[in-house]
């Protein structure tokens, strides 16, 4: 069992501080009814005195005060009461297919966009820098930690240790803060550039990007270093079953109600690091929709050739930019109300848990499709993207046709290339 970058709603089998259900009620009335139950080899605290490792406790139901954690009990002489996961052949193969497919595009996508703007230097401007820290948030999660989500769902209990239970959310909250800053960032370079053009802009040259993309992701990583923390894998040696959980353990007493500080550190990144920057980039990109499209109701046989230019470049990123923005709130947003409905709900009723099943799996999966669809607004709304595309796979053709090809396209390179020059000026001042 573990908890993703959210907690999950589908844990039939969840203990400790998240949830308890009424088969855990059960479980837990038996094996308190069962009598003198003996401490593991560990120390606890009580409000008022110290327990140490030789001494027992007789176990209470009704007790609360001192500090207890389900596998601080010795359960090893009981049966298990839970019920061992057994998943059907089609449901394998439906969730195995579903995340190859967003696998393939997630890692190849944005394998492909950071490849092209390693090889092709007319990529690397500015502007392009944080479209390539976005690929680079997509593929880090996609290629460390989505694969980790159908091995959870398909196999019983946590399998992957102590290491990948704190790696897997780390990950997943890094690579989504990354994301939420880097669309932050190119929001309001874009403003500044269209709405403001006189102001002075910190996003303009290729090293101050550089400055900020080590910012966001430093920003990323200390939002994300509690989870390491809080995280906890560990293993309850039942007699004829080992239950093994990952979950999150926040400091608190109180076994079975959310703490207090679950509930702030949760609701504060989500509503300030996600929620707000969402609301502003929408604001944000409201404005400049609203300056180009009042700058298009002017005369335009006034304006120059250059300018037309400059106009269709900003008007094109802005697209670009807001359909990027739009499917990360389309992918992101149900995962982070599911988060908040999870957190401050701290009894679920497992029959309610089964009927949603197929919902829940939904809005994970869509989480992770984010990365997958990416690359391809980048590939159809990118104009020197998809330049680089055709100069590179043309090359991989036979020589003849590699030939041909490049005669072909020679001429529209080259008027390809002075439009570029002007529009990368244009996005970049």
């Amino acid at each position: 069992m573990s908890r993703q970058l959210f907690p999950r709603l589908s844990d039939d089998h969840s203990v400790g501080q998240f949830r308890i259900n009424g088969q855990l009620v059960r479980m837990l009335v038996y094996i308190l009814s069962v009598g003198n139950i003996t401490l593991r080899d560990r120390e606890i605290y009580s409000e008022n005195e110290f327990i140490s490792d030789d001494e027992s406790i007789h176990a209470d139901a009704n007790s609360t005060q001192t500090c207890r954690k389900l596998d601080d009990l010795d359960v090893s002489s009981v049966d298990y009461p839970g019920e061992v996961l057994v998943v059907p052949i089609w449901q394998t193969v439906v969730v195995v297919t579903i995340y190859a497919i967003i696998g393939i595009f997630a890692i190849g996508g944005n394998g492909i966009i950071i490849s092209m703007f390693f090889i092709h230097k007319f990529l690397r401007t500015a502007a392009n820098y944080y479209i390539i820290n976005l690929a680079l948030a997509d593929l880090l999660v996609a290629s460390l930690a989505m694969w980790i989500k159908p091995v959870e769902d398909l196999t019983d209990g946590w399998v992957l240790g102590t290491f990948g239970c704190k790696f897997n959310i780390f990950i997943q909250m890094s690579g989504m803060c990354a994301s939420v800053f880097t669309l932050s960032v190119i929001s309001v370079d874009r403003f500044f550039a269209i709405v403001l053009p006189l102001k002075p802009r910190i996003t303009k040259h290729k090293r101050k990007a550089l400055v900020l993309i080590t910012s966001i992701w430093t920003m990323a990583v200390i939002i994300a270093s509690p989870l390491l923390v809080v995280f906890t894998y560990y293993e309850i040696q039942w007699k004829d079953y080992t239950e093994r959980i990952c979950e999150d353990r926040w400091p608190s007493c109180e076994s079975f109600i959310v703490p207090l500080s679950k509930k702030f550190y949760w609701s504060f990144v989500i509503v300030v690091f996600a929620w707000v920057p969402m609301v502003s980039m929408s604001v944000l990109y409201g404005v400049m929709v609203h300056k180009l499209t009042t700058d298009q109701l002017g005369p335009t046989s006034m304006l120059s050739r250059q300018s037309l230019i400059q106009t269709n470049a900003r008007k094109k990123m802005v697209r670009m930019l807001i359909a990027v923005l739009g499917m990360f709130v389309l992918c992101w947003l149900p995962y982070q109300i599911l988060c908040l409905i999870n957190v401050f709900n701290s009894v679920i009723d497992d029959q309610k848990v089964q009927k949603l099943s197929p919902f829940i799996f939904a809005v994970n999966t869509l989480a992770f499709a984010n990365g997958a669809v990416d690359p391809l607004i980048f590939g159809a709304m990118n104009e020197n993207f998809r330049r680089a595309f055709r100069v590179t796979f043309t090359r991989c053709l036979p020589h003849d046709a590699w030939s041909l090809n490049e005669r072909s396209n020679r001429v529209f390179d080259i008027d390809s290339a002075r439009n570029s020059t002007v529009a990368e000026s244009t996005i970049n001042s």
